[in-house]
C-alpha cells in the first residue's frame, strides 16, 4: 500500500477520533447543564445568585448549648435555661424558652415515676424519639399511655434517645444504661435517615472568641475543626428579653446581624449554577453527592452492613445486652416518604442494615408498616410541619399504637410482669 494512502487513512482516523472526543465532551457538558438546572430547582445549595437576608431559610439560634460532652455516650442534654430565637425573612420572627428537661434528664414530660411503676421500659433512639409536640410530649409519652390503657397497669418509659445519633450509638448507650436501670424491656427505635449514621460527640467551646457547639466523629473535647461541623448557631446575648423587644420590629440590630453572619460562615457551602471547574454530575456518579468536596473525606462516612459485623464496640454492646437477660426490641420507625409509598425502607441499604442487625442480635428488626393499616389517607399529616418530617402529634400516636402491638403481643400480657429473657 503506497505510503501516501497510509498517511491519508491515518489522518482520517485522527480526525474521526478528534470528532468523537469533541462530541463526547459536548454531550457531557449538555448533560451537566441539565443536571445543574435540576439541582437548581430541587436543592437550595445551588443558587442562581447570592441570597439576600430576606431569602435565607428559617434560622434558629440558641443562647447556650443544649448539648454537653460525654465521653462514653457522645453527649448529654443540658438543663440550663436556654432561649431560642427564630429569624425569618430578615426579621426576628419568634422567641422561645426551651422547656426544662424532665426529672430523668430527657426532653418531654415525665408522667408518673419509673421507680414504682408496674412495668418499666427504657428507650434508645434518635431525634424522632426526643422531638416534642405542642404539649411537650414525645411519641414515647404516647406509647406509655397506650401501654397503660392496654395493660391496665402503671407503665413508665425512660427516654435515653439522642438527636443526631445512629443505630450503632443507640446500642452503645443501651449497653451502658440497661444494666444500671434494669428495665423490664428495652426498646431500640431508629428512623431510616439515622440507620447509617456513625458515632458522634458534641462539645461546647469558645473558639476565637466565639461560643460554638461542634459535632465531631472522634471522642475528644478538642476536635479538629476540619473534621467537625456546626451543630447549631449560638449567641450568648440572644436572651428572651432581647428577642421579645426586637420581634417583628424592622431591620436586625448588631446581635441579629451577628447571628446571620455566623450562620453564613458555618453553614454548608452554597454554589452558583455557573460555578466553573466543578462537575456536579461527576461527583454524583463517583461519590454519590453532587456537592462532594475534598473536605468531606475528613467527616464521618455512612455505616454499611459490612461495617456492623466488623464493629468491635457494637459487638461488645450487643453481647452486654444479651448477657443482661433483659429482653430488648429493635424497631424501625418509618417516616413520611416510606409511609406514603407503603415501603418499609427508603433504600435497599436500610433493609440490608436491618437484616444484619437481626443476624447480629438474634432478634428481628420490627418494621412498623406491618402493624399500620395502609394506605393512610393524607399521610403528610404525620409530619410536624411542611418543612419538618419529625412526627406530629398524630404521627406520634400512630407510632405508639403500632409499637404497643409489638410490645404487648411479644413481651408482656395483662396478667403478669414481663419475663426476663423472653423474646
Amino acid at each position: 500500500m503506497p505510503r501516501r494512502l497510509i498517511g491519508e487513512l491515518a489522518e482520517r482516523a485522527r480526525n474521526s477520533w478528534g470528532l468523537y472526543v469533541v462530541a463526547a465532551i459536548a454531550a457531557f457538558l449538555l448533560v451537566e447543564a441539565g443536571y445543574r438546572i435540576n439541582l437548581l430547582i430541587k436543592d437550595s445549595r445551588l443558587q442562581l445568585r447570592s441570597e439576600t437576608i430576606a431569602e435565607l431559610p428559617l434560622l434558629g439560634v440558641y443562647s447556650r448549648s443544649l448539648w454537653q460532652f460525654d465521653l462514653n455516650e457522645g453527649f448529654q442534654y443540658s438543663n440550663r435555661r436556654i432561649f431560642q430565637t427564630h429569624i425569618r425573612r430578615g426579621q426576628i420572627d419568634n422567641c422561645v424558652v426551651l422547656p426544662p428537661l424532665n426529672k430523668y434528664g430527657s426532653p418531654g414530660v415525665a408522667e408518673g415515676n419509673y421507680e414504682d411503676s408496674d412495668v418499666k421500659l427504657a428507650a434508645f433512639g434518635d431525634s424522632f424519639s426526643v422531638f416534642t409536640d405542642a404539649n411537650n410530649m414525645t411519641w414515647l409519652n404516647y406509647l406509655q399511655r397506650a401501654l397503660q390503657d392496654q395493660l391496665g397497669r402503671s407503665v413508665h418509659i425512660l427516654n435515653f434517645a439522642r438527636d443526631g445519633i445512629g443505630l450503632v450509638q443507640m446500642f452503645d448507650i443501651a449497653a451502658i444504661r440497661v444494666p444500671i436501670h434494669k428495665p423490664d424491656i428495652a426498646l431500640i427505635a431508629v428512623a431510616s435517615p439515622n440507620m447509617v449514621r456513625p458515632r458522634i460527640w458534641r462539645i461546647e467551646k469558645i473558639i476565637n472568641g466565639e461560643l460554638r457547639v461542634l459535632t465531631t466523629f472522634e471522642p475528644t473535647e478538642n476536635p479538629d475543626l476540619n473534621s467537625s461541623y456546626e451543630t447549631y448557631i449560638l449567641h450568648p446575648e440572644a436572651e428572651n428579653d432581647w428577642c421579645e423587644a426586637h420581634k417583628k420590629g424592622g431591620p436586625l440590630d448588631r446581635i441579629g446581624s451577628e447571628m446571620i453572619d455566623k450562620y453564613l460562615r458555618f453553614r454548608p457551602p452554597r454554589y452558583s449554577v455557573f460555578t466553573p471547574y466543578r462537575s456536579f454530575l461527576f461527583n454524583k456518579i463517583i461519590h454519590g453527592n453532587p456537592f462532594y468536596s475534598n473536605s468531606d473525606r475528613s467527616f464521618g462516612s455512612g455505616i454499611t452492613p459490612r461495617d456492623l459485623g466488623e464493629d468491635k464496640k457494637l459487638l461488645t454492646s450487643i453481647e452486654t445486652l444479651n448477657r443482661s437477660g433483659i429482653p430488648y426490641i429493635v424497631i424501625h420507625l418509618p417516616f413520611y416518604p416510606e409511609v406514603s409509598a407503603g415501603e418499609e425502607y427508603m433504600s435497599p441499604i436500610m433493609a440490608e442494615i436491618g437484616r444484619e442487625i437481626s443476624r447480629l442480635t438474634g432478634r428481628p428488626m420490627h418494621g412498623l408498616l406491618d402493624y399500620i393499616t395502609l394506605p393512610i389517607g393524607n399521610p403528610e399529616r404525620m409530619n410536624s410541619s411542611k418543612d419538618n418530617m419529625h412526627p406530629s402529634t398524630w404521627g406520634m400516636q400512630m407510632y405508639a399504637k403500632a409499637v404497643t402491638k409489638i410490645v404487648v403481643t411479644g413481651e408482656v400480657n395483662s396478667n403478669r410482669p414481663p419475663t426476663a429473657g423472653k423474646h
